[in-house]
């Protein structure tokens, strides 16, 4: 297979490896594949996994508002 061909996680769903048969399968039929994206390292505060956020405020928003929706609870924790 040639390398634009195994570029994309999908293109690893069109190869074939030996079934216990001994005749080929089709991967997608064998595994399941996801794809995950990490960090290179964890950052950590006081023994917490910890992230740091940078943002700029929206215009005719102050320091305060931006803090404020900050510590706001999210509609995920408010259930």
């Amino acid at each position: 297979m040639t390398r634009e061909n195994r570029d994309e996680t999908f293109d690893l769903k069109n190869l074939y490896v030996p079934s216990s048969r001994g005749t080929p399968a089709l991967l997608d039929k064998v595994v399941v594949l996801s794809e995950e994206s990490r960090p290179p390292q964890l950052f950590r505060f006081d023994r917490y996994v910890s992230a740091t956020v940078s943002a700029g405020l929206a215009p005719g928003k102050t320091i305060a508002d931006g803090i404020a929706a900050m510590n706001a609870p999210s509609d995920d924790e408010r259930g």
